[in-house]
């Protein structure tokens, strides 16, 4: 299927929708992000595709600490529809892969949540007058996409947005300093932001109103932050503006996901999240 769909004239780009449903088609090819390999042995496991939809299919931060991965695996073989694909989004991250997670809204039925979840491309300019199919399949190769429903997820280096491989964030030493911005309507709830580190959550802390990866917290601890409640915020839209502390100790990819209690009922359906492609860190010259 997908040499028949690259041999169309005009396809430029496959995106593999709802891989983890009876019909789809990670659960098909039992892959395993554990090993990045499908364990279907009649019907190998083929990665010709550019962009799968993670949606809201996040799973909990303790489904992606190492203790869990024999679990995972287990999932994979027997009960496919249990794996978070964002696990598996991370599976290829770590094998290499430059795929690009992004969401989608589907109309299986009537008022059923059109428009959530949406991906934000970054192209570059605010015109849609001015941009072309070509721009919007290279942002999407490129994975400059954050996914959202309800929140609008941003992370800088130096002032400047940084997201997908083309942007790699260079650092002499075992330190990186990246800024998150979190924006939201007021009515839209947000309370807690997760980091993940080449597919592993980190352990996070406050100090003096900067995020710091929390290098002495017991495994398995202190997963998630809490956002600050928007009223010690002056603008009641803007959740998070705040420096975050992350030590890499070889070349790193970061994946950071937000969340909210609550769902967008009655303009939105679902949960409150938004999630974006990995930040490549590259230390020392590029060591791994």
């Amino acid at each position: 299927v997908f040499q028949a769909m690259a041999a169309i004239p005009g396809v430029s780009l496959i995106q593999v929708n709802h891989p983890r449903d009876g019909s789809g088609y990670f659960a098909w090819a039992q892959y395993s992000p554990v090993t990045d390999q499908g364990q279907n042995v009649e019907n190998p496991m083929l990665f010709d595709f550019h962009a799968i939809e993670v949606k809201n299919s996040l799973g909990q931060p303790e489904q992606f600490l190492e203790s869990f991965d024999a679990q995972i695996d287990e999932w994979s073989r027997r009960q496919p529809a249990k794996v978070p694909v964002l696990r598996d989004f991370f599976g290829m991250l770590n094998a290499g892969r430059t795929v690009c997670a992004v969401g989608d809204s589907d109309a299986h039925n009537r008022n059923d949540g059109v428009g959530y979840s949406r991906n934000y491309l970054r192209l570059g300019t605010d015109d849609p007058s001015v941009l072309t199919q070509d721009q919007v399949v290279a942002a999407v190769k490129a994975q400059r996409n954050t996914v959202s429903n309800g929140p609008f997820l941003r992370v800088l280096h130096d002032g400047q947005d940084r997201m997908g491989h083309q942007e790699v964030v260079a650092v002499a030493a075992n330190e990186v300093v990246l800024r998150v911005r979190i924006e939201a309507a007021p009515w839209v709830a947000v309370d807690r932001l997760e980091i993940y580190a080449n597919g592993r959550p980190l352990s996070l802390m406050w100090e003096d109103g900067v995020l710091v990866q929390d290098l002495e917290a017991e495994a398995g601890t202190g997963l998630t932050a809490p956002v600050p409640d928007p009223q010690s915020i002056a603008d009641a839209v803007v959740r998070l503006d705040a420096d975050v502390r992350l030590f890499p100790q070889a070349d790193t990819w970061y994946v950071f996901v937000t969340r909210g209690p609550g769902g967008l009922e009655p303009v939105g359906s679902g949960g409150v999240f938004a999630y974006t492609n990995p930040v490549y860190v590259q230390v020392g010259g590029g060591r791994r």
